[in-house]
């Protein structure tokens, strides 16, 4: 008898075992895909946000003002001359109105320093660079004129500079 109570309680110890590892089993994998899920809710909501915020950039409605157009001689080789012939415009914010007041009052200003760099640049300037950037130099030449007029500026900033023509010759 006593070698019988001895098999019964090594069934319930084993049986009793693998009911141990089904449970830590369950709830292993109840904790893996809480922590998978959590992450891919946390995952998605962090990109609805980001794309709420985009959203909540005011939009700017661009207005325009001529610079008019540009004839000039570029720098470079002596022996071959190079003609830049050009038509500039820049963008800035439609709604404020004290720098339209004033883009008309410097516009004699802004003319002359456009004038003054676009002589300073070279052919190369309006092409595309060959640097490890890719960077276009046109690109890069339109960034710094608009750099160099907003300096002139006290009530605002210009958006960019936008090419009408562009004829090197």
């Amino acid at each position: 008898m006593a070698k019988k109570k001895k098999e019964k309680d090594t069934e319930v110890k084993s049986g009793g075992g693998s009911i141990k590892f089904v449970i830590i089993l369950l709830i292993s994998i109840l904790l893996v895909g809480g922590g998978v899920g959590g992450g891919v809710y946390f995952l998605m909501k962090g990109k609805q946000d980001s794309g709420t915020t985009t959203k909540a950039v005011a939009v700017v409605k661009p207005a325009y003002f001529d610079l008019g157009e540009f004839v000039v001689n570029l720098t470079g080789d002596r022996n071959t001359n190079k003609y830049l012939k050009t038509s500039l415009k820049v963008s800035y914010d439609s709604t404020n109105k004290d720098l339209a007041t004033e883009l008309t009052e410097l516009q004699p200003e802004l003319k002359s320093i456009t004038l003054e760099y676009l002589q300073s640049k070279k052919q190369e300037d309006f092409f595309a660079a060959a640097q490890a950037t890719d960077a276009h130099s046109l690109e890069i030449t339109k960034k710094q004129l608009v750099e160099l007029l907003d300096k002139k500026l006290t009530k605002g900033r210009f958006i960019e500079v936008l090419t009408q023509d562009l004829i090197i010759q």
